[in-house]
């Protein structure tokens, strides 16, 4: 009954789509994706299905690599900040932080909220084992989650590329060149910052 009166309740919120089982944002909530879903057809059901699976493919694939990414910075420190002042420093370590807190949650919270659907969960194809029971309140928290996240993450990726178009194309700082692979930290090193991403 507590599970019914959950996802009700999402619905009336126009958090979860009432007419799709999996408990996906309504078209008006969420940013546009690669592959919209919410624009194809549902008869056939084939190519919905399909999208949604490479869908959660695709995310499954982002939390890996950002498991290996964050692994790999444990062990490789950024070279520091080229000179600026010492907000737009914390500003861009804000930034590069709120970017790795949501390319884990967003990829997670998919695929939490898809484990307790109560239906199969696919990796590129492959059927990963069922772990979690279906779970109705559970499911729409988790898509809330996923939403609401979503919008957090275009907006740092908004601030992200606006720091990106201000230190290239205005001021030219050479700020580019200490995330070059094959630039020496000697060269990128500068006064102010620190660890940046």
């Amino acid at each position: 009954m507590a599970d019914r009166d959950g996802s009700r309740r999402a619905h009336r919120l126009g958090l979860v789509d009432a007419d799709h089982s999996e408990g996906t944002g309504r078209n008006g909530l969420h940013p546009p994706t690669p592959a919209d879903e919410q624009t194809i057809p549902k008869a056939p059901v084939g190519p919905r299905v399909d999208a949604y699976n490479l869908h959660k493919s695709i995310g499954m694939t982002v939390l890996l690599l950002m498991l290996v990414r964050i692994g790999w910075r444990a062990g490789h420190r950024p070279p520091p900040f080229m000179p600026m002042p010492r907000w737009q420093a914390q500003l861009a370590q804000a930034v590069h932080v709120l970017l790795y807190v949501c390319l884990i949650v967003q990829p997670l919270s998919g695929y939490l909220g898809s484990a307790f659907s109560g239906y199969p969960v696919r990796f590129f194809g492959i059927v990963l084992p069922a772990w979690a029971p279906k779970h109705d309140m559970l499911k729409d928290a988790f898509s809330v989650v996923h939403l609401v996240n979503s919008w957090v993450l275009v907006s740092a990726l908004a601030l992200h590329v606006a720091g990106t178009v201000k230190h290239a194309l205005l001021e030219r700082d050479g700020s580019f060149r200490r995330i070059w692979p094959w630039t020496s930290r000697a060269a990128a090193a500068g006064p102010v910052g620190g660890p940046a991403r």
